[in-house]
């Protein structure tokens, strides 16, 4: 049971440990990006955004993050939820598809927000979709809002996983098997020193 526990806190510990590590060099690249002026962050075809509003409630609401991936118009369909350019802006939305069009070659979106009453008041043509909704981190969106703003933010949680890494050290050094069987030796070899004293 011991070499069992003693396991489970060493991979314990490897998982904060690199937790720690991501947490931290995530939060300066979203920093650094923040400061530059750059796109938001993408991973592949992935790209990863915060919400801004409870218009897609219960799907998602504010401050969760989301994961959205590049797709084909054609493989596009309705109840799919996209994240695009709202008609002539730069803000981005994220709504469900109501409706498709096609005209020739080129596709046409309606969309509507899950927690709206009526549909959007315009149609997005398939040049102004970023992707597709993935999956969701709840509440993952407001620290990486305040990690981008304000990277010291970060250290708080980061400064807890150290202190319960050091923690979990110390119950790993504790709970390993080969240090328990050479203090096991050691107490045997004391105790066979003080009976020939004696």
């Amino acid at each position: 049971m011991g070499e069992k526990l003693y396991y489970v806190v060493k991979t314990i510990g490897i998982i904060l440990t690199a937790a720690a590590l991501f947490v931290c060099i995530f939060s300066g690249y979203l920093f650094y990006c923040n400061k530059s002026g750059m796109d938001v962050p993408a991973l592949g075809p992935f790209q990863m955004y915060v919400v801004l509003s409870d218009s897609m409630y219960p799907v998602m609401r504010t401050d969760d993050a989301i994961v959205v991936r590049q797709k084909e118009a054609a493989d596009l369909k309705e109840g799919d939820i996209i994240t695009f350019y709202a008609f002539e802006s730069d803000i981005i939305i994220t709504h469900r598809i109501v409706g498709v069009n096609q005209n020739g070659n080129q596709y046409e979106f309606n969309t509507k927000g899950d927690n709206n009453n009526t549909p959007d008041k315009f149609v997005t043509p398939e040049g102004r979709v970023i992707g597709k909704y993935e999956f969701k981190i709840p509440q993952f969106g407001g620290l990486l809002t305040k990690a981008s703003e304000k990277p010291l933010f970060i250290a708080i949680p980061v400064i807890v996983l150290v202190i319960i890494q050091v923690l979990l050290g110390q119950a790993e050094e504790m709970l390993n098997p080969k240090k328990r069987k050479e203090d096991k030796v050691n107490e045997k070899g004391e105790e066979s020193d003080g009976s020939e004293n004696d």
